[in-house]
């Protein structure tokens, strides 16, 4: 559960908004005009509460700061972009009456007031400081949530355990379970991809690992491994750098593409590479299959479509590098540049059905985000601080939204996970801005450089209103979602150490998977476990089991372990 419990001075508060104001308060401009509510809707609130803002003109940028004023000064949020959500756990103020400020900065302020009673009373019958009713009487304790108040074995902060039950009352059974977890060697990047390579009837694990040079000098190469659904490495093989994500090809084929521009066809059967063959340049996006022809998307501009033999097809010219991965649509493929060019090129020939430009580019962090087909008429794309909706028929742009100048956005994902039969768009956004301790020991360069950025998990609803949530990790991954329902992302931050100017070495490497639900314009957190490492890639998920893998680093040595846990069985 995030909670925004940071007490800060009136003094550092009103520092901050004077320096502001100093440099750019226009006070010719009209204070911004702007709602603000909370869900539940009731001035009673107790425990997880979520806060929407609506500014109701739109400004090239908009600075948002919320805090309780009365009867203490608790900073509670800010942010750059808005309209947003954001979650609040009122637990930990004590019973009583507060005002609530909303404060919106576009070039001169804007505040509004509210007052909220916070109630947080319950009656324990267990004894494990956890309740189920409210009692504003007694109020035994202060924290609710428990959906066994005669069991003390069972309430939120209660490990699950493989059993039938749920024990943390998080509406889900035996979830976060261990199947197993290997190490292996090298970071994951890839996808993992499944497949019954020893015809178990269980599917096994296929995915790349690759070795950075960051500090020390080391060979930058990868490696491709099948595991089987025990753990067991069945075959591995050293390969130049693959950035790309393998592709099963059918009859027990796994197509890789490195970035020296060489893609191998591998029989799993007897784990022998039957064709090897070059393509003009190097592939790191994930390639396809259309209209049973293998397309890539090169790193030079140019898409390709070949046979699995290595016998070339067509080519294709588009306006930019591509980095992201090529997304089939019927017997077309949908290609986005990191110019922004997106294109609908026919696998039968290679000729453009449509070719448009989003007039944004991006300098993506390894790969570009891809586009995402919904509904069969709408092609979503998340690039370069924007979101836009095209006809996928046409390519003309049917609505966009403007989030941020300068960040990195992953490729969206869409569903109805609110289960009102629309769709909504969901993605993650991090934005470029540099962190550094507030040690002034570190600042000068003694000790750890912390990498972080504000990173934001975004929705956006069938009504195109926007509800965005602050995660305090970064997430460069992707989201899922499982079910139609649960919203997971992992995120992930790390530490540079280093001495004055010179880094030496990666630390601190930390990570989360986060899983959310989407009801009444709020996405609240029903699930959180940390790691020790940093997780590269998006989560799989396969017949009641999470599949990611988290990176992890030693002195001269780079080492993943890939994780299977159960979830939603």
């Amino acid at each position: 559960m995030l909670k925004y419990k940071v007490i800060v001075s009136i003094c550092s508060s009103f520092l901050l908004l004077f320096l502001v104001c100093v440099e750019s308060c226009d006070y010719t401009t009209p204070p911004p005009k702007f709602d603000f509510q909370i869900y539940p809707n009731n001035p009673t609130v107790s425990g997880e509460v979520e806060i929407y803002v609506d500014i109701k003109e739109p400004y090239s940028s908009a600075y948002v700061n919320f805090m309780i004023k009365s009867p203490q000064i608790i900073d509670l949020y800010h942010d750059y972009m808005a309209p947003f959500s954001f979650s609040v756990d009122t637990s930990f103020l004590e019973n009583g009456i507060y005002t609530l400020e909303a404060e919106v900065y576009t070039g001169n302020f804007g505040r509004k007031y509210m007052n909220i009673q916070v109630k947080n009373c319950f009656i324990d019958l267990d004894g494990d400081g956890y309740g189920s009713k409210e009692d504003f009487t007694s109020c035994m304790v202060r924290k609710g949530g428990d959906c066994n108040d005669f069991d003390s074995k069972i309430n939120p902060s209660v490990a699950e355990v493989k059993d039938g039950m749920d024990q943390n009352c998080n509406n889900l059974v035996d979830e976060f379970i261990p199947e197993f977890s290997k190490e292996v060697d090298g970071w994951i990047l890839s996808d993992i991809i499944t497949l019954d390579i020893d015809s178990n009837g269980k599917e096994d694990f296929i995915f790349s690992t690759y070795f950075p040079q960051f500090f020390e000098r080391i060979e930058e190469k990868s490696i491709i491994y099948l595991i089987s659904d025990n753990g067991e490495i069945l075959w591995q093989k050293e390969l130049t750098p693959v950035f790309a994500s393998p592709l099963s090809i059918g009859s027990g084929s796994i197509l890789f593409a490195d970035a020296a521009g060489s893609v191998y066809v591998l029989r799993t059967t007897d784990f022998e590479f039957i064709n090897t063959f070059k393509i003009p340049t190097k592939v790191i996006s994930t390639p396809a299959i259309c209209d049973s022809r293998i397309v890539l998307a090169g790193n030079n501009g140019h898409i390709y479509a070949y046979t699995s033999e290595g016998k070339k097809l067509w080519e294709s010219a588009v306006n930019g590098e591509v980095s992201g991965n090529p997304v089939v649509y019927g017997k077309s493929v949908l290609v986005l540049s990191e110019s922004g060019n997106v294109s609908l090129i026919d696998c039968a020939n290679g000729q453009k059905i449509w070719d448009k430009t989003l007039n944004t580019e991006i300098s993506p962090l390894l790969y570009s985000p891809s586009p995402t087909i919904f509904s069969n008429n709408n092609v979503v794309i998340a690039f370069g601080g924007k979101v836009f909706i095209l006809d996928i028929a046409s390519g003309n742009k049917e609505r966009d939204f403007n989030f941020c100048k300068d960040c990195y956005m992953t490729t969206p994902a869409v569903d109805d996970v609110d289960g009102d039969g629309k769709y909504e768009i969901l993605f993650t956004l991090t934005t470029y801005e540099e962190g550094y301790s507030s040690d002034w020991l570190k600042i000068m360069g003694f000790g750890d450089l912390t990498i972080s950025f504000p990173s934001f998990v975004v929705l956006i609803d069938d009504d195109y209103s926007i509800i965005k949530k602050q995660t305090p990790f970064v997430i460069p991954a992707g989201l899922k979602i499982i079910n139609h329902k649960y919203i997971i992302f992992p995120q992930s931050n790390l530490s540079i150490s280093r001495i004055g100017n010179i880094q030496i070495a990666l630390s601190k490497l930390k990570s989360k998977v986060t899983i959310l639900n989407y009801s009444e314009k709020s996405l609240k957190n029903i699930l959180e476990r940390g790691s020790d490492g940093i997780i590269l890639n998006s989560v799989r998920y396969m017949d009641g089991k999470l599949i990611f893998p988290i990176s992890k680093y030693e002195v001269g040595k780079y080492k993943s372990n890939i994780s299977v846990v159960t979830f939603d069985r």
